[in-house]
Order: structure tokens, then C-alpha cells, then sequence
């Protein structure tokens, strides 16, 4: 059997985030050994069986993650990259990359309180850059009300951004409580 590995695959793979790569590339080998070494079926059924548990292993570990605004643009990206960002006075941006689920409720509601309270200049705005929160659970959407009344007992509005599963996080959910959403108006241009 003769297996083709793309040249700088493994190069590429780093290059798309260096701390889950080596994750990632246990995962690749281990699916092709598995595929080599065992029947196809067997191979396949553990690659499957793999990706899936990695999955969920990684939904459950993401963290929000602070953003910057890049100079002269309108996109915000995470902080400590290649690209110089600065923060924006008086507002902070959070992304949180993952599915709100039970699994990661609690970390991340203790996640992003830690990161409100840790600045030295409290923010009159947190804005929640929802666009990786592919759903929302009934206890994450406790745990979120509980952010947002968190900041409302410090004096800090919420906002939540580009956020595109309303159905989970209406009623008398979070989008609720964190106030309707405003215009699409750049961050620079509300206050």
C-alpha cells in the first residue's frame, strides 16, 4: 500500500494554529495507521470515532478569547498575534469560538467575568462576538444572563454580536437581557 502525503501538509497544518496542531496532527497519524494497519472498516471506524471525541474535547476546553481592532480596518482579531491590534477605550471585545453548552457553561462564565474584571480601566461596553456560537443551551444561556448581570452590576453595558441562533437565546433568554440589538453600526461609531 503506498500512501501520498501532500508536501508541507504537516507545515500547513502548524501554520493554522500552532497550540491545537500537535492535537490535530496525533489525530491525523492515528487515523492513518488505523486505516493502514487494520481492516478499512475497523480504520475508518476509529478515525471517526476519534475526530468525534476530539471534538468534544475541544468544545468543552475553548476559552473567550480577547479581541483587538486592527489599525485602519474594522476587523477584530485575537490578541497576541502576528498582527498589532489596540484596544478600543472604554469598549472590549470577546469572542468565544465554540457551541454554549452545559459542558462549558461554568468556564465560561467564570472566563469571562475573570476577563471584565481584570481590566484596569473598567469598559463601559463588553461586546460578545458570537459569530463561533453555533448554539446555545439551556444552561448556557443561564450561564450568559449571568455575565450580563454581572456587568449590569458594575455599570457595564453588554452587547452581544453577530449573533445568528436566536431562537435558543430569545424569550427570556440573554438577547433579551442584553438589550435589543442596535443598527449595524461600526464599534467606533457607537458609545
Amino acid at each position: 500500500m503506498i500512501v501520498v502525503v501532500p508536501e508541507n501538509s504537516i507545515q500547513r497544518m502548524r501554520a493554522l494554529r500552532p497550540d491545537r496542531a500537535q492535537s490535530r496532527c496525533l489525530l491525523v497519524l492515528l487515523t492513518a495507521t488505523a486505516v493502514i494497519v487494520l481492516p478499512i472498516q475497523t480504520g475508518v471506524a476509529i478515525g471517526i470515532g476519534s475526530a468525534l471525541v476530539h471534538g468534544v474535547f475541544m468544545t468543552t476546553r475553548t476559552r473567550p478569547v480577547e479581541l483587538q481592532k486592527l489599525p485602519g480596518t474594522t476587523v477584530w482579531w485575537p490578541t497576541g498575534g502576528s498582527e498589532e491590534g489596540a484596544n478600543q477605550e472604554g469598549v472590549a471585545v470577546i469572542a468565544f469560538q465554540a457551541p454554549l453548552l452545559f459542558a462549558n457553561a461554568p468556564t465560561f462564565k467564570r472566563s469571562m467575568i475573570e476577563m471584565i474584571d481584570r481590566y484596569e480601566k473598567q469598559p463601559g461596553l463588553v461586546v460578545l462576538e458570537a459569530s463561533g456560537i453555533a448554539d446555545i443551551d439551556f444552561t448556557a444561556a443561564r450561564a450568559l444572563m449571568d455575565v450580563i448581570q454581572h456587568c449590569r452590576a458594575v455599570n457595564i453595558r453588554f452587547a452581544i454580536a453577530r449573533l445568528e441562533i436566536r431562537a435558543s437565546a430569545e424569550g427570556d433568554g440573554p438577547v433579551r437581557h442584553s438589550g435589543r440589538p442596535r443598527s449595524g453600526l461600526p464599534l467606533s461609531q457607537r458609545r
